[in-house]
């Protein structure tokens, strides 16, 4: 149903990035709060990691809205900076779900 609103929003709003980044913000924060509720319950090891990668993620991407920049090596703007958080994001993100997946064989 989110699907359907956001694919109609973003049909009327003329391709807006603003809707996708208020459709993708509402995602990441309620899979965070999904996540975050596994792993105080301790029902699925590795979901603490998952957490830990996707308010990474969120803040990458807070990041990347942003305008800053600054130069380490070369010049990196907002989407380099975006990148550089978002690296360590996935790395927490396949680690958590590596953990799960371990959990469930043994």
């Amino acid at each position: 149903m989110a699907g359907v609103v956001f694919y109609s929003m973003t049909l009327f709003g003329n391709g807006s990035f603003l809707v996708f980044t208020v459709y993708e913000g509402m995602a990441m924060l309620f899979a965070l709060a999904v996540y975050i509720r596994i792993a105080l319950k301790k029902s699925m090891r590795g979901a603490a990691t998952i957490s830990s990668g996707i308010g990474l993620t969120i803040a990458a991407a807070a990041l990347q809205a942003g305008s800053l920049g600054f130069t380490f090596i070369w010049p990196l703007d907002h989407n380099g900076i975006f990148h550089l958080v978002q690296f360590p994001a996935l790395v927490l993100l396949a680690h958590g779900l590596q953990s799960s997946i371990v959990n469930r064989k043994s």
